[in-house]
C-alpha cells in the first residue's frame, strides 16, 4: 500500500494540476459510494463526485497533500493542492473531480482530485 501512495504522490507531483481547493463552502451533493467509482471509473472520469469517509495515511508534500478516504464501500485516494491534509481518522466530505486511472503493474490506481471539503 506504501508504495501505491508514494506512486499517486508521485504521480501526481509530475502533473500540473490548475485546481484550486480548500474552499469550505457547503457541499450538498449526493454523496457517491467509493465503491461506486472504482467499480466503474470511466463512468465518473472528470466528473465532480461528493464522498464520504474516513481519512487515513495523510501525507503533506509542500504545497499539496494526499490521503486515503473510506467508506462501506471501499477506499480511494484524494489529491488536494494548496491545503493541507485532514487529520488520519477524521471524516469528511469531499466534492472533486475523478481522474483516470494510474496504472502500475497490476494496480489500478483511481484517485479525487479535490474541488471542495466539508468536515
Amino acid at each position: 500500500m506504501k508504495k501505491i501512495l508514494l506512486l499517486l504522490v508521485a504521480a501526481v507531483a509530475a502533473l500540473t494540476l490548475s485546481s484550486a481547493c480548500g474552499s469550505d463552502g457547503s457541499v450538498t451533493l449526493r454523496t457517491t459510494p467509493i465503491g461506486d467509482i472504482l467499480a466503474n471509473p470511466n463512468r465518473f472520469a472528470e466528473g465532480t463526485v461528493t464522498v464520504k469517509g474516513v481519512v487515513s495515511n495523510p501525507k503533506g508534500l509542500g504545497s499539496m497533500s494526499v490521503f486515503t478516504l473510506s467508506d462501506h464501500s471501499g477506499e480511494i485516494f484524494v489529491y488536494c493542492k494548496h491545503t493541507l491534509a485532514p487529520s488520519s481518522g477524521e471524516t469528511v466530505k469531499i466534492q472533486g473531480t475523478v481522474c483516470m486511472p494510474l496504472r502500475y503493474n497490476d494496480y489500478k490506481i483511481v484517485y479525487l482530485k479535490q474541488t471542495q471539503k466539508q468536515h
